[in-house]
C-alpha cells in the first residue's frame, strides 16, 4: 500500500500532482527563500537572454524565451526530473535585483502559489539561483491575447462577452485569495483553443498586491512618484502617487478598460496621447476626464471603424446601435472614476453582462418603467406578441381609414413630384443634346464626352435650386463617364450626387443605396479596393434592412463586394458571394437576364484565379452563349467575356483559340471603348498570347501601348497597370535588356509591396518576375530570397497547385541550376 506523501513545510498531506516537489505551493515560498544561497546554477549571468538557452535552473533546461517584462524574463524550459514536461520558467532580470523588484517577485510567487483556478496559470515550482534571482515555474500557456484571438476569428459582441466572463471569474478567485492583480490588459488575458473551445488563462500577477499583509512580510506597496501598472489600463486611484486606496475595485475599473476595448475596437482614452505628455499629464487624464461611451468611441474612429465593426461581424452602425443601452452602461459603470460607484467585485460586472446577453435588465442601466418593459417583452415574446396582436386588432379600425387617406395623399404627393422632377431632366437633356445640333456645333464634330463635359459644368449652375433633379443628374453623367472608363471626372460626380441623395431622401432610400453601389464599382474600377469594400459592405447592410433579400440593387451589392473581394485575393470568400448572388438572380430575374449573365461570369473568373482553368471555360462558355443571345456580339459586357476566355484559353494551352478570341476583343474594344481598361487588358493579353507563340518582336508594341494607356488611365498602383509592368519587363528580361528590365519591375516590385497584401496574386507574380531578372544578373542570393517569397504569397493567395505558383517553382529551379546547387535544384523539382 503506497503511503501517504506530507508536506516538509506544514506536514498537510499533498495531492498526487505536488508529490514530485514535496512541499505544498504556499510553502514552496519559504523554501525557495532559504535556498537563495545554495540553489541552482545562474544561467551566464550578463549575457543577452536568448544567449542563456539551452543553460540548465534546476531540474530544467531553458529551451526557448517566451517574453520579457519589467523585472522578468519567461522561458520555455524542460523538465527532466522526477517527471518530464514542458514548463515556463520565471527569471528575476539580471541588474534588477534590488529590494523593490524582489519584493515584487516574490509577491507574484506567492500570488500564484495561493490561486487554483482554471482560469489562472498554475505554479508548479519555486526556488532560486546561487546569485540569490528568484524563479517560479509554471504550465505553458499557448494562447494569444483575447483581443487578438477575437479579432481573429472575427467573434460577435455576444462571443467576447462569454470569454470576458471567464477571465471576470479567475480575478474573482484571485480577491478571494487576497491578491488583486493591478495590471490586467490583453497581453495579460491570453486565449486558448482546444477542440473548438475557447478557454481564457489570466497571468502575470507580477505586479499584484496583497490584500492580506500576512501573505508576504514584504508585501509592496507602490513607490513614490512612480507608477505601477500600465497607464492605458490604470484606475484613478491606481494612478495617485502613494497608491493607498487601491483595492479590488481596481480590478474592476481594468476590467472596465478591456471590456471596453473588447466592444468597441479602441481604448477609452488613445494611447499616444495619454503618453505625449508625460506622468503627470497621464495622471491627470486617468483622474479628471470622462471617457466616451463605447457607441461614440466607434463614432470617432474615422477608417478604423470599418475594420472593428468587420471584425465584429457588423457594420459600424450597427455596431454602434449593439452598443448603445445596456453595454454602454455596462462599461461606464465599471469605469466610474468614483470607486463607490463601480461595480463591487469581478462577479457583480459579469452577471450584469449575462442579463443582457439574456435579455434582462442590467443593474447599470437606468430603472425606468420603459426600459425594463422593453426588457420583459424580449424574454416573454410569444405571450407579448399574441397581446400585442390582439390590442392592434382592436385598434386597427379606428386609424385605418385615417391611414388609407394619409397614403393616398402621400402618393398623389410624391408621384406630382416625380413628373415635375422627370420634366426637370427631359429639359435638361434636351437643352444639353442642342449643342449636337449643326446650327449650334457650327460645322464642329461633337463627341459624347464633350457632350458630358459641357453638362457636367451646367449642372451646378442651372440646377442649384433644385436638389434631387441635381443628384439624378450628377448620378447619370457620372455613371456614364464610369462605364466609359472616365473614372476621373466620375468620382466628384457620384460623390456630390451620394451626398446630396442622403441629405434629402435619407440614407436608406433605394436612389441613396444605388448611387453608393455606383461609388463602390467606381472605386474597383480605379483599383481603391480597400476603400470599395467599406462602401460596398454599407451598401449591402442598408439594401438588405430597407430592400430586403432578393431585391435587384441587394444582389448587385452581393456581386459587386463579391468581386472586390476577388480582386483582393479573397477568392473562396468571392465565390461564395457570386453564388449566393447567382441562385437569387436566376430565381428572381431569370436565366438569360444580363445581371445573371455577369454573375455566370464572375464565377467564371474566380474559378480560373483559383487555379481549375478547364472547370472556368466551362462556365464562360455559357456565359459568353448567354451574353451573344442576350446582347448581342458587340456589346461590351459580352466582350468582357471574350477577354475572360482569351485568359483561361491561354492557361490551357488553348494559343490558336485564345489567338481568335484576344484578337476579336481588341478590335472590338477600340471600335466602341478605345481608352477603357477592359480594352487595355485584351491589348495585354494579345501580346502574352503573341509572346508564347514565339514572336515576342510582335508582342512588345501590343505591352508596350497597354502599359502606355494603362498609367494614363489607372495610374502606376492599379493592380491591371502592375500586371502589364511585369509582362514587359519579363519579356526585356528573356531578350537579355536587363537593364531596361529593371527599370519597369524594380518600381513595379516598390508599388506592388505598398498597394497589396503579401499573400496576393498580384504581389506574388511581380515578385516571380522580378526574381527571374535577378537570376539573369546573376544575384543569386537576392534572387532566392524574392522568388521563395513569390513561391509563399502565390501559394497562400491561389494554392500550390495553380499555374502561377508553379510557375515559381520552375522559376527557383531554374536559379538553382544556374548556381550551381543541384541539390536545391532536385529538391523544388520535386515538387513540380
Amino acid at each position: 500500500m503506497l503511503q501517504p506523501v506530507t508536506c516538509s513545510g506544514c506536514g498537510s498531506s499533498l495531492p498526487r500532482e505536488d508529490a514530485p516537489r514535496g512541499a505544498c505551493p504556499k510553502c514552496l515560498i519559504g523554501l525557495a527563500i532559504d535556498s537563495v544561497h545554495g540553489g541552482a546554477a545562474d544561467p551566464a549571468p550578463g549575457l543577452d537572454p536568448l544567449e542563456a538557452l539551452g543553460e540548465r535552473v534546476g531540474p530544467y533546461e531553458l529551451v526557448d524565451v517566451l517574453g520579457e517584462g519589467g523585472m522578468g524574463v519567461v522561458y520555455l524550459a524542460e523538465q527532466t526530473e522526477p517527471i518530464r514536461r514542458r514548463v515556463a520558467l520565471k527569471l528575476i532580470k539580471l541588474g534588477m535585483n534590488t529590494r523593490e523588484v524582489l519584493a515584487r517577485f516574490e509577491s507574484e510567487r506567492q500570488a500564484l502559489a495561493l490561486m487554483t483556478h482554471p482560469h489562472i496559470a498554475r505554479v508548479h515550482d519555486a526556488g532560486a539561483t546561487r546569485e540569490g534571482r528568484p524563479y517560479f515555474v509554471m504550465e505553458v500557456v499557448p494562447g494569444v491575447p483575447i483581443t487578438e484571438f477575437c479579432d481573429r476569428g472575427r467573434l460577435g459582441l455576444s462571443e467576447r462577452i462569454a470569454l470576458f466572463v471567464q477571465a471576470c471569474g479567475a480575478i474573482q478567485h484571485a480577491h478571494q485569495k487576497g491578491i488583486i492583480h493591478r495590471d490586467i490588459k490583453p497581453s495579460n488575458v491570453l486565449v486558448s483553443e482546444e477542440e473548438a473551445v475557447a478557454s481564457v488563462k489570466v497571468i502575470d500577477f507580477g505586479v499584484a498586491r496583497a490584500t492580506d499583509r500576512h501573505h508576504s512580510e514584504h508585501t509592496l506597496f507602490t513607490r513614490e512618484g512612480a507608477l505601477v501598472g500600465t497607464p492605458e489600463y490604470m484606475s484613478p486611484e491606481q494612478a495617485e502617487t502613494d497608491g493607498r486606496d487601491v483595492d479590488t475595485r481596481t480590478d474592476v475599473y481594468q476590467l472596465g478598460v478591456l471590456l471596453y476595448e473588447l466592444l468597441a475596437g479602441a481604448l477609452p482614452f488613445d494611447s499616444r496621447e495619454l503618453r505625449r505628455g508625460g506622468l503627470d499629464e497621464a495622471r491627470k487624464r486617468i483622474c479628471t476626464q470622462e471617457p466616451p461611451r463605447p457607441s461614440t468611441r466607434v463614432g470617432h474612429l474615422g477608417d478604423a471603424a470599418d475594420d472593428a465593426a468587420r471584425n465584429r461581424k457588423a457594420d459600424p452602425l450597427s455596431l454602434r446601435r449593439a452598443l448603445r443601452g445596456d453595454l454602454d452602461w455596462v462599461v461606464m459603470k465599471a469605469l466610474d472614476k468614483d470607486r463607490a460607484r463601480r461595480y463591487a467585485s469581478p462577479n457583480e460586472l459579469s452577471a450584469d453582462l449575462e442579463r443582457h446577453l439574456n435579455h434582462e435588465p442590467v443593474t447599470a442601466g437606468p430603472p425606468g418603467a420603459a426600459y425594463r418593459m422593453r426588457k420583459f417583452a424580449r424574454r416573454h415574446r410569444f405571450g407579448v406578441t399574441t397581446a400585442a396582436s390582439l390590442l392592434l386588432l382592436l385598434m386597427a379600425f379606428t386609424v385605418v381609414l385615417a391611414l388609407q387617406a394619409r397614403r393616398i395623399a402621400k402618393e398623389r404627393d410624391r408621384a406630382s413630384r416625380e413628373a415635375e422632377a422627370a420634366s426637370q431632366v427631359s429639359r435638361f437633356l434636351v437643352d444639353l443634346f442642342e449643342v449636337s445640333d449643326p446650327g449650334e456645333a457650327r460645322g464642329n464634330t461633337i463627341s459624347a464626352r464633350e457632350i458630358l463635359d459641357q453638362g457636367a459644368s451646367r449642372i451646378e449652375r442651372e440646377l442649384a435650386g433644385q436638389p434631387e433633379v441635381q443628384a439624378r443628374m450628377m448620378a447619370t453623367i457620372g455613371a456614364v463617364y464610369r462605364k466609359l472608363g472616365l473614372y476621373e471626372p466620375a468620382a466628384p460626380l457620384l460623390q456630390k450626387s451620394e451626398s446630396i441623395f442622403q441629405s434629402v431622401l435619407g440614407e436608406d432610400h433605394p436612389e441613396s443605396i444605388r448611387l453608393l453601389l455606383e461609388m463602390g464599382e467606381l472605386r474597383v474600377a480605379q483599383g481603391k479596393l480597400a476603400d470599395a469594400e467599406a462602401v460596398l459592405r454599407d451598401a449591402l447592410a442598408r439594401a438588405r434592412r430597407s430592400l430586403g433579400e432578393d431585391h435587384p440593387t441587394t444582389l448587385s451589392c452581393i456581386s459587386d463586394l463579391g468581386a472586390t473581394l476577388h480582386y483582393q485575393g479573397h477568392l473562396a470568400e468571392a465565390e461564395a458571394l457570386y453564388r449566393e448572388a447567382l441562385e437569387k438572380r436566376r430565381r428572381v430575374l431569370g436565366q438569360d437576364h444580363p445581371d445573371t449573365l455577369e454573375t455566370v461570369n464572375n464565377i467564371a473568373a474566380t474559378l480560373y484565379a483559383q487555379g481549375k482553368p478547364a472547370d472556368a471555360e466551362a462556365v464562360l462558355l455559357q456565359a459568353l452563349a448567354g451574353r451573344r443571345h442576350a446582347l448581342g456580339p458587340d456589346h461590351p459586357e459580352t466582350l468582357d467575356s471574350v477577354i475572360n476566355l482569351c485568359s483561361i484559353q491561354i492557361a490551357l494551352d488553348k494559343l490558336a483559340e485564345a489567338e481568335r478570341a484576344c484578337r476579336e476583343a481588341v478590335d472590338q474594344g477600340r471600335r466602341i471603348r478605345p481608352d477603357h481598361s477592359k480594352t487595355l487588358i485584351s491589348i495585354n493579353n494579345l501580346g502574352r498570347l503573341l509572346e508564347l507563340r514565339g514572336r515576342p518582336e510582335d508582342a512588345e508594341p501590343y505591352y508596350r501601348e497597354a502599359l502606355e494607356a494603362l498609367r494614363r488611365t489607372l495610374g502606376d498602383a492599379h493592380h491591371d497597370t502592375l500586371w502589364t509592368m511585369g509582362n514587359l519587363g519579363d519579356l526585356y528580361t528573356s531578350q537579355g535588356r536587363l537593364a531596361e528590365a529593371e527599370a519597369l519591375l524594380r518600381p513595379a516590385v516598390d508599388r506592388v509591396r505598398k498597394a497589396f497584401p503579401r499573400e496576393h496574386l498580384v504581389t506574388g507574380y511581380t515578385l516571380r518576375k522580378y526574381g527571374r531578372l535577378l537570376t539573369a544578373r546573376a544575384q543569386y542570393a537576392a534572387a532566392e530570397k524574392v522568388l521563395l517569397e513569390a513561391e509563399q504569397a502565390l501559394g497562400a493567395a491561389v494554392g500550390p497547385d495553380h499555374a502561377q505558383t508553379k510557375k515559381a517553382i520552375g522559376n527557383l529551379v531554374e536559379l538553382y541550376e544556374a548556381w550551381g546547387k543541384p541539390g536545391e535544384a532536385d529538391r523544388w523539382r520535386a515538387r513540380l
